[in-house]
């Protein structure tokens, strides 16, 4: 097991055992620290979700325009699991082929990035962490100068 990309994937390589390798507990180490991870997931999902829906919501308090800068699976998926719809000003992504398309589940149409300029966002929101300085980059090439966080 390694993590990859960022650290944004967990890669995991296994090939089944030549024998039975006895206990699961042997196995896998101890099932009761693995069982209290299962079991705490549900919670810290909703941590996370809450955290991301106080966030928005405070910056749509003080009239911030908010974008979210990606529009692929992850965008999707921040999106409708969020229930997010006029909270976003514009789903903003570098390829062509999404720009003028729309985001299944929530139908928020994918622009291109110089069309910032027109919408003036104050905060961008980041899909993929590794894309930061590249998106600041391009942010200050179109003379903007949002807060910029990423997911």
């Amino acid at each position: 097991i390694r993590l990859d990309y960022d650290a944004q994937y967990i890669i995991h390589y296994s090939s089944p055992a030549a024998q039975n390798s006895g206990s699961l507990n042997s196995a896998f180490g101890n099932l009761d620290s693995i069982q209290q991870l299962v079991d705490a997931f549900p919670a810290k999902v909703a941590k996370v979700q809450r955290h991301w829906r106080d966030f928005i919501e405070r910056k749509r308090k003080v009239g911030k325009k908010i974008v979210l800068w990606g529009g692929g699976s992850k965008a999707v998926a921040f999106v409708t699991t969020l229930g997010l719809n006029d909270e976003l000003a514009s789903i903003v992504d570098i390829n062509p082929f999404k720009q003028g398309k729309f985001l299944p589940g929530s139908g928020h149409q994918v622009t291109a990035p110089k069309d910032l300029k027109k919408i003036m966002p104050d905060v961008v929101i980041v899909m993929n962490p590794i894309y930061v300085p590249e998106i600041r980059k391009s942010l200050n090439e179109l003379g903007l100068a949002p807060e910029v966080v990423a997911v």
